[in-house]
């Protein structure tokens, strides 16, 4: 399967749109009624290759949703302000080796 915009199918398009953005704001929806309720929480959204607005070829559509994330995850930031409710995002990094999996024994 190409990841390419015009070679997908709309359903594949809804499925990413549904899992990582819709599932996001919908979980968030019924976790803040609780936590409003309870009087404290909090939310992190785990953002991904996009939410920092770089581009990346054959991710249009999940690099999309992820920015939507991350501004869906500010807004809901500000919209929570003044609350005891805490929301926000964790951009993983690249699965790098550690160093002591790559430096000779004498150099670690």
């Amino acid at each position: 399967m190409t990841n390419e915009v015009w070679k997908l199918t709309t359903e594949q398009v809804e499925n990413v749109v549904q899992i990582t953005l819709l599932g996001a704001v919908y979980g968030s929806m019924i976790a803040v009624r609780g936590m409003l309720d309870q009087g404290f929480g909090s939310i992190y959204n785990m953002e991904g290759m996009g939410s920092d607005g770089r581009k990346h070829a054959g991710l249009t559509i999940y690099g999309m949703t992820k920015y939507g994330l991350n501004y869906f995850t500010e807004s809901l930031a500000e919209e929570l302000r003044g609350t005891s409710i805490i929301i926000g995002s964790l951009r993983p990094g690249p699965d790098l080796p550690l160093p002591s999996q790559v430096l000779p024994k004498e150099e670690r």
